[in-house]
């Protein structure tokens, strides 16, 4: 009976020995499925991370571009040129036919964010590739990189973002698990000015023309010097008041200036029409376009000192959002950087001002300048109301700085159909 049970428990012996056998590879594998679902998990999560990054990266360069001040998600270069310059000052170059094109200093990549405690830590110019120091072996820390490439069509600029669910040092070495998306957009530039004015002072209502507090005071001069053939000085859809004697054109032989009044297109009732005409888009929506900065200054109070810091902070689309007052000294613009200061309101200016660029009044302007303050604007207004200047006020007509204005002055936006991503 003895062999007989011995047989028995080593067969039982062996038959569970299998069943462990197989009980374990069975673990095996369920191991090895629960691991690759596991790193399959992990894949899409970091493919989402990358996909998302790319979106992020083409939402930055286009806020960077309509930028009007240096954005604080962005480091200057250690150069000192943050002042009055903008990402876009950086990063593009516009030649004369309004084409863009990279400035040698913003060859290679124009941009690299990483994502740092919820938020995307930026540098925006060479050497922009941040070290990966700190990221290997810890959570993702997801990047893109931005670079542009001007398009023959002015004014367009196509946006390629290459993102990752990783920091870019380790995106770039091989033998990871990091994903990687790709965005691509081209985008076109809205001009601020899409007609330029060809007077000096466009005035919907009656322009006065008078001296200032005493008779003895010089008036107000209008000018067109740069257009020698048959200058355009004064359009009005009423009548001009005061002494005419202060406008005048340039020097040459068919140079006599021209002043139209009662022009029909003028009109009050055609008002938005204009508007609508000279800079493509109503007055509500160009007050609110991405690149205009708004000046906060309440009403009745001086907006000089607003003005001027906006400025130096970088801004060249300047909007008041209702009247304003203009006390103190005021100097706008320049002729490398004209500026257009938009009130969508009354206009009262009490002091010397001078502007590089263009001035729209969306109500009435009085502008007075006192004996020995001349104030001047080399470019154009553009009155939606009555013109009244007293005194030394100087508006001369500067085409070249109003289509510098048209070219290189506006607000980005995308083309329809560029979006493509991978």
């Amino acid at each position: 009976m003895k062999p007989v049970r011995c047989m028995r428990g080593a067969a039982a012996l062996a038959a569970t020995m299998v069943m462990l056998l197989l009980a374990a590879m069975l673990a095996a594998q369920t191991t090895r499925q629960i691991w690759f679902d596991a790193k399959e998990i992990q894949r899409r999560e970091f493919s989402l991370q990358a996909a998302a990054a790319a979106d992020a990266g083409a939402a930055w360069v286009l806020a960077m571009l309509n930028a009007n001040v240096w954005p604080q998600t962005c480091e200057p270069d250690t150069q000192g040129s943050r002042g009055a310059k903008l990402y876009r000052d950086l990063v593009l170059q516009f030649d004369a036919a309004g084409r863009i094109q990279l400035p040698s200093s913003a060859a290679g990549v124009q941009g690299v964010c990483r994502m740092r405690d919820s938020a995307w830590t930026c540098q925006c110019r060479p050497p922009v590739l941040p070290k990966p120091e700190g990221i290997e072996g810890g959570p993702p820390s997801p990047s893109f990189q931005v670079r542009l490439q001007g398009l023959s069509r002015p004014g367009t600029v196509r946006v390629t973002v290459s993102a990752c669910s990783h920091a870019p040092g380790i995106c770039n070495s091989p033998h990871n698990d990091a994903a990687q998306a790709s965005v691509e957009q081209d985008l076109a530039l809205y001009s601020a000015l899409r007609n330029p004015p060809r007077a000096a002072l466009l005035s919907v209502g009656i322009v006065h023309l008078d001296n200032a507090a005493n008779a003895m005071a010089a008036l107000p001069a209008i000018t067109n010097t740069a257009e020698p053939q048959a200058p355009l000085i004064v359009q009005t859809g009423a009548d001009i008041v005061g002494n005419t004697s202060g406008l005048h054109a340039g020097s040459g032989t068919n140079s006599a200036p021209m002043i139209r009044s009662f022009q029909p297109h003028l009109q009050y009732k055609l008002r938005d029409t204009l508007f609508l005409q000279q800079f493509g888009v109503p007055r509500a929506a160009y007050m609110h376009q991405a690149a205009m900065r708004h000046i906060d200054c309440n009403s009745g109070q001086d907006c000089s000192n607003a003005l001027n810091q906006a400025q130096l902070g970088g801004a060249r689309l300047l909007g008041i959002p209702g009247p304003a007052q203009i006390d103190g000294a005021l100097n706008l613009g320049d002729a490398l950087h004209p500026v257009v200061l938009f009130v969508d309101g009354d206009l009262r200016i009490d002091g010397p001002a001078h502007l590089h660029g263009l001035l729209i009044v969306g109500g009435d302007l009085d502008w007075q300048a006192l004996a020995g303050q001349t104030s001047r604007i080399e470019g154009a207004v553009i009155c939606l109301g009555q013109t009244h200047l007293r005194g030394p006020v100087w508006l001369d007509h500067a085409p070249a700085l109003l289509e510098r204005l048209r070219l290189q002055q506006g607000s980005f936006v995308p083309l329809p159909g560029s979006w493509t991503s991978s």
